[in-house]
């Protein structure tokens, strides 16, 4: 039920990047359910890298690829 409503906000962004698609998810989840400590925000993750890759519409290959890309940059 949560993954689809999720999913279901991220419709409009299909004509956007898989990155793009990424980050404006990962900072909706952030805002909605993240606890901030400082500059940093943690979240529950109970989705598997398939689940997000569904929600942003991309290949879970390619949502793979995007985190470990933002994960390299921070």
């Amino acid at each position: 039920m949560r993954m689809k409503r999720l999913k279901n906000n991220y419709a409009n962004l299909i004509s956007k990047d898989a990155k793009t698609r990424l980050t404006s998810f990962l900072k909706d989840w952030a805002t909605k359910e993240g606890i901030f400590n400082g500059n940093k925000v943690v979240i529950e993750n109970y989705l598997t890298q398939a689940d997000i890759a569904q929600i942003i519409f991309t290949s879970r290959q390619t949502a793979t690829q995007v985190l470990n890309d933002l994960v390299e940059k921070t």
